[in-house]
C-alpha cells in the first residue's frame, strides 16, 4: 500500500495562468463542502485524500484481475470482448481543485482499455475483428488518436457483428485497433455548466469545450437554465497541450494566437459532425431531418468525454 510521507503530491497547485475566472476554485461537493474548503487544505489531509484514491484504484485494479481471471477459467475470454474506461477524469489537487467539475482536460480525459478476441498473438479470432486486421497482434498497444464515450457502442457493435443504428454521433474506432497511428476524428468536444454556488457572480455560464490533437479550446457564455439556451460570449481559453499539457497558461488573450482563436472558434461551431474520420463519416445524421428537428444547432450528446 502507499505511504503518506511517500506520495507525490500535485504537480500544478495553481489557477493557470491568465486563466478566466468565471468561477473561483471548485469547492469540495456537498457534503464534504460542509468540512473544508479546498483553499484551506494542509498537505496532511492532501495526502489523506489522495492515499485513499490510490487504495481505491487499487481496489477496482484487484477486482478487474479476478473478473479477467474468471472469464479465462471459464474460458469466455475468446468470445468476450471487454472495456475498461472511466465516466470522467478527476482532480487531486490540481489548478487547486479536487474532484472535477470544471471543463480542463483532467477532468474530461478519461481512461480507455478494450480487448477483443483477436487481439493477441494466441490464434483467437473475432468475426469482426478479423474483416480489418486478419492475424493482427495489437495486443498492448497505445493509440493517441481522438475518441469518445459515444464511439462505444458503435465500436462495441462493429466487433460483434451487429448492425451499427444510423442516428448515432459516435464512430465505430474498430479501425484504429488495426492501424492505432491513422488519420482519425479532428476534434472531440464536451461541455460543462458552472452553477451559481461556484461562481464569482452567482451566474450561471457554460464552456464548450474542443480538443484538437494540440489545442484545447474552450469558449464560455452565459447560460440560461430553464430554456437551456446559451447567451452571449464572456471568455475564452486556449492551451497548447505540445508545451503545456497539465493547461498551466491560457493563451487565448496573446496577439500572435488571435488568428488560431478565430479558427478554433469556426472549428467548435462547426461541431462534431465536421470533425468526424472522413474514412467512416455515414451521412444518415445530416440527412435525418427528423433528428435535424428534435436536436437543432448540431448539439445532441450533454456528456461526450473524451
Amino acid at each position: 500500500m502507499q505511504n503518506h510521507s511517500t506520495m507525490t503530491m500535485r504537480s500544478t497547485p495553481n489557477w493557470p495562468k491568465c486563466g478566466n475566472n468565471v468561477w473561483p476554485g471548485t469547492p469540495t461537493p456537498t457534503p464534504a463542502a460542509g468540512l473544508m474548503a479546498v483553499e484551506k487544505l494542509d498537505e496532511r489531509t492532501a495526502r489523506k485524500l489522495k492515499h485513499g484514491y490510490y487504495a481505491s484504484v487499487s481496489y477496482v485494479d484487484a477486482c478487474f484481475g479476478k473478473l479477467m481471471k474468471g472469464l479465462r477459467a471459464l474460458e469466455l475470454d475468446k468470445d468476450t470482448i471487454v472495456v475498461v474506461w472511466g465516466d470522467h477524469g478527476w482532480k487531486l489537487g490540481e489548478h487547486g481543485s479536487w474532484c472535477k467539475q470544471t471543463n480542463y482536460a483532467i477532468d474530461n480525459k478519461v481512461p480507455l482499455l478494450v480487448y477483443a478476441p483477436g487481439m493477441s498473438t494466441q490464434g483467437r479470432t473475432c468475426k469482426r475483428l478479423t474483416e480489418y486486421a486478419p492475424g493482427m497482434s495489437t495486443q498492448g498497444r497505445t493509440c493517441k488518436r481522438l475518441t469518445e464515450l459515444v464511439d462505444l457502442y458503435p465500436t462495441l457493435c462493429d466487433l460483434a457483428g451487429v448492425e451499427i443504428p444510423t442516428e448515432l454521433e459516435g464512430t465505430s474506432f474498430a479501425p484504429l485497433l488495426e492501424d492505432p497511428e491513422q488519420q482519425w476524428k479532428k476534434a472531440a468536444f464536451c461541455h460543462y455548466v458552472q452553477r451559481p454556488k461556484v461562481t464569482l457572480d452567482n451566474k450561471w455560464y457554460i464552456g464548450y469545450s474542443m480538443t484538437t490533437e494540440r489545442y484545447h479550446y474552450v469558449q464560455w457564455h452565459d447560460w440560461d437554465n430553464e430554456s437551456e439556451l446559451a447567451g452571449k460570449q464572456v471568455a475564452v481559453e486556449l492551451y497548447d497541450h505540445q508545451v503545456d499539457p497539465d493547461e498551466n497558461v491560457n493563451i487565448a488573450g496573446r496577439r500572435n494566437h488571435a488568428a488560431r482563436i478565430r479558427q478554433m472558434a469556426r472549428q467548435l461551431k462547426a461541431g462534431w459532425v465536421a470533425a468526424r474520420p472522413s474514412c467512416c463519416s455515414p451521412a444518415s445524421i445530416e440527412t435525418d431531418s427528423t433528428l435535424a428537428q428534435k436536436f437543432p444547432g448540431n448539439k445532441l450528446c450533454t456528456d461526450r468525454n473524451w
